[in-house]
């Protein structure tokens, strides 16, 4: 892994040299030497954004796609989200519309299919930005009424928000407890108290 570190860093540095076929070579070199999924989908992303910056567009394509299907074997929808959304961002890049909107439209069915809702919201911005810039306000107000009509289920689904929830509540109890606590302790200092003075 300490390889795989140095092969990234020297990407790093000749990507700031403006070197980019060197920095291809090192993350190339640095995918070979990974056993890490998640490490291997960061370095494929970085190749991504390199092609993509070169207007290198089919060999980016080509390794998001991969990515995609990666993602779909490993039952990844939150990679296979983000994938989709870069993707898109390629497409347009690319200047083909169709395609664009068509994955950003699967990346948005994905994340609202699978409870995703910070994704499934960045998926309908991103759509919303590409009728707008077609002059279909039909169709953003459909993607609009149609979010809203499923964000509710969506938010149920959601475990990253649930959780969340789930923590605050657990956080507002035992805030609470202590204070019952203090209460309780004030309370068993004032009876002592108390006791002194009758005794005494």
């Amino acid at each position: 892994e300490d390889k795989v570190v140095a092969y990234q860093q020297m990407a790093n540095v000749n990507l700031q040299l403006n070197n980019q076929k060197e920095a291809i070579g090192n993350l190339k070199d640095a995918l070979k030497d990974t056993k890490e999924p998640t490490e291997k989908v960061k370095i494929n992303r970085q190749l991504v954004d390199i092609y993509t910056e070169s207007k290198d567009f089919d060999k980016a394509i080509n390794i998001n796609q991969k990515l995609i299907t990666d993602a779909q074997k490993n039952k990844d929808t939150k990679t296979e989200i983000e994938q989709l959304q870069s993707l898109s961002s390629i497409y347009l890049k690319k200047e083909n519309e169709q395609e664009g909107i068509s994955a950003l439209q699967e990346a948005y069915d994905l994340a609202i299919g699978n409870g995703h809702t910070i994704n499934a919201k960045k998926s309908l911005d991103l759509l919303v930005q590409q009728y707008k810039k077609k002059g279909d306000t039909k169709k953003v107000m459909n993607l609009y009424n149609d979010f809203m009509d499923r964000l509710e289920t969506l938010i149920k689904s959601d475990s990253s928000l649930i959780d969340s929830k789930l923590f605050q509540v657990n956080e507002d109890k035992i805030s609470q407890l202590e204070k019952e606590r203090a209460l309780k302790d004030e309370l068993v200092r004032k009876k002592n108290n108390l006791n002194y003075l009758l005794i005494g």
